[in-house]
């Protein structure tokens, strides 16, 4: 009924001398057209609906999912590891996140994003020593510390920024020209590795 009286009305505005000479609108003709455009503005609503749901789904994912990710961890003690051997650094003081790993010196990056990575490096004494950053073993950045001239300590740090997938390991090794007399302790300095999260 209500349809009705909508198509009456834009009849007489379209045609206002209904009793001249002028051709009558066609009331079956206007519900026809006025129900096409309602049944497509409809499908493009529910379009619509179904678009907005699934960005509000991957908002709340994205938001539920990372609460912050960040690492800091230290060597215990001096090491003396290998050409290319990845630096254990096994004293974990911050794991937001829980994406290092002080077993084997790995952090798999939990969400993809742009991360910062730092070293800080100290060498024995009459020693030299170089680390690499590493990502699934694409070397990002280097940290070197030369004491071999004189017996004293020295350090070096290092800081990269990269983008990264979920599932990629980060890690900390030894460089090829290098000796193995990496230091770190609590009266002289600690070797660390740390990163966190900018931007997903």
């Amino acid at each position: 009924m209500k349809l009705t009286c909508v198509v009456s009305v834009l009849c007489l505005l379209k045609y206002q001398n209904v009793f001249g000479s002028e051709p009558i609108c066609s009331r079956f003709d206007y519900e026809e057209k006025l129900l096409k455009k309602l049944v497509e503005m409809d499908a493009t609503m529910s379009r619509m609906q179904d678009r907005l749901t699934e960005l509000e789904d991957n908002v709340a994912a994205c938001k539920c999912g990372v609460q912050g990710v960040a690492f800091y961890a230290y060597l215990s003690a001096n090491v003396c590891p290998g050409v290319h051997q990845i630096l254990v650094f096994d004293v974990l003081v911050t794991n937001v996140g829980k994406a290092y790993n002080a077993h084997d010196g790995a952090f798999v990056v939990p969400v993809n994003g742009t991360y910062a990575f730092a070293v800080s490096l100290f060498s024995q004494g009459k020693k030299y020593v170089g680390v690499e950053i590493v990502v699934n073993g694409d070397v990002k950045g280097e940290v070197f510390a030369d004491s071999q001239e004189i017996n004293d300590v020295h350090s070096s740090s290092a800081s990269v920024v990269v983008d990264v997938n979920v599932g990629d390991h980060v890690y900390v090794r030894r460089g090829a020209d290098s000796t193995c007399g990496i230091l770190s302790q609590a009266s002289r300095g600690r070797t660390y590795f740390s990163g966190w999260l900018l931007k997903y």
